[in-house]
């Protein structure tokens, strides 16, 4: 009997599942990303345990499916899960490469959700002091690509959200990329597909307000301020459309105030689950994101519920959108994004094509179907990898 055929559960190392404190469910994609796998396990008869940092270490029963433990660190978690292990014969997902403790369990995969260090916050304004703190980063740097080179040497699959981390590896260390290159496993995130006919409502109303939607966090890498810039200067030229910035997040008290004064701008917060019928309202949706993107669940989700996109050319974003075809790709700054908004604004029959186009894309490649398939195939490749 393989080691596959006999395993029992899915073990999954995260930075956070529930909040530090243990009492809430925290909101995020690396958080959505676990219940997906815990879901897949839930159909493959096999339990799921997951180990994650919080303030005080305790238990917690999700369901007779799933458990969680509470850990005082990434050691106290690798210890975990070393004992759980021994009990529950399993396959173990480290989901990121801050969660992957020195000494790995195996059959072991590596989750990479995107380049997340393509971007440097100023700290310092004073020359030499600029100059220290870029030479401290280039080792901080150093250390981390150095890091992530060994997890990938010794875990036994790699899943990548997108081709971005592929490609950085493959040019970052090309002498020895073939070493592991058979592990990469390009596996792009999902949403749940909204029914046809609920989006063909939204592609037929005639004479309604446009609605304009940025469904994200508000963080700058994510071009929450930038994008508040094109929304104050292109208000004044769009009368009959509608501007929501749906989420929370650090930058919203800058955000009111570059918007101050500005008319048919809104900002609220929604649950997740009520985040399906924002989209249907929604003609068209912006990704404006700045660094630090793999396969946006924001840009999968407003394609599923036939949003037309405009995103820019960053992370794995051009993995979901086809320029001209499923979606507007622009760069990350603010004249390309206020002129490729504007030029949509004013197109209604383009927005309904791309709205169309987005969603036939979004339903054959990014479904939770076309994921769990995906996702499937790499736990049967870890047939026999039970040790290294």
């Amino acid at each position: 009997m393989s080691d596959l055929e006999r395993c029992d559960s899915l073990h999954v190392v995260c930075h956070s599942f529930f909040d530090a404190s243990g009492r809430e469910r925290a909101i995020g994609g690396v958080e959505t990303y676990v219940q997906l796998l815990s879901s897949l396990a839930l159909k493959r008869g096999w339990r799921t345990f997951v180990y994650q940092a919080g303030q005080v270490r305790s238990t917690i029963n999700v369901s007779d499916r799933m458990v969680v433990f509470i850990c005082d660190g990434l050691a106290d978690a690798a210890r975990q899960l070393a004992k759980n292990k021994q009990e529950h014969h399993g396959i173990v997902v480290y989901s990121d490469y801050h969660s992957t403790p020195r000494k790995l369990e195996h059959p072991s995969i590596f989750l990479q959700h995107g380049v997340g260090w393509d971007y440097v916050v100023p700290h310092f304004t004073n020359h030499f002091l600029k100059a220290l703190d870029a030479l401290r980063m280039q080792v901080k740097r150093a250390r981390l690509f150095r890091r992530i080179r060994t997890i990938c040497r010794r875990v036994d699959s790699i899943v990548c959200v997108d081709t971005n981390f592929g490609n950085f590896m493959q040019a970052t260390f090309p002498s020895e990329y073939k070493r592991y290159a058979e592990k990469f496993n390009y596996v792009p995130n999902c949403s749940s597909i909204l029914a046809r006919d609920q989006v063909e409502q939204k592609w037929h109303r005639p004479g309604h307000r446009l609605r304009c939607i940025f469904p994200r966090r508000y963080a700058e890498i994510r071009g929450a301020l930038l994008f508040a810039e094109v929304v104050r200067d292109i208000t004044p030229m769009f009368p009959d459309v509608d501007f929501c910035f749906i989420g929370t997040g650090e930058c919203e008290r800058q955000m009111r105030h570059i918007l101050k004064g500005c008319s048919r701008v809104e900002f609220y917060r929604r649950a997740y689950r009520e985040m399906a019928e924002e989209y249907i309202r929604a003609d068209v949706a912006v990704i404006p994101t700045l660094a630090a993107e793999g396969t946006s669940l924001s840009c999968i989700e407003a394609m599923s519920a036939g949003c037309a996109v405009i995103a820019t050319s960053i992370g794995g974003l051009p993995n979901l959108v086809i320029p001209g075809f499923s979606g507007v790709l622009c760069k990350a700054t603010k004249s390309s994004i206020l002129k490729e908004v504007a030029q949509l604004l004013r197109d209604r029959d383009e927005i309904r094509r791309l709205g169309r186009n987005g969603y036939e894309v979004a339903r054959a490649s990014f479904s939770i179907d076309a994921w769990e398939e995906r996702f499937g195939s790499v736990l049967c490749s870890l047939n026999g990898s039970g040790s290294r």
